[in-house]
């Protein structure tokens, strides 16, 4: 079941991927990002993790509405 929401809300997600992925700026951030978070995860620092899971999703979030409301 739970491989099946994954692939759901990632299939969901796939035009905003496109948008945010598509700026370099925003693909450096990601990758940054994503290695701070799997550090946070292989400590075991739960709250690190949090904290910058949700300055992910923020960034991402911040990004895309920029560019909708550019539209």
């Amino acid at each position: 079941r739970l491989d099946r929401l994954i692939q759901v809300l990632w299939d969901a997600t796939d035009t905003y991927r496109f948008v945010y992925y598509g700026v370099p700026t925003n693909r450096h951030r990601v990758e940054e990002e994503h290695n701070l978070i799997i550090d946070a995860f292989a400590d075991r620092d739960a709250e690190r993790l949090v904290k910058h899971m949700d300055e992910h999703r923020n960034h991402a979030v911040d990004a895309l509405r920029r560019f909708l409301d550019a539209k």
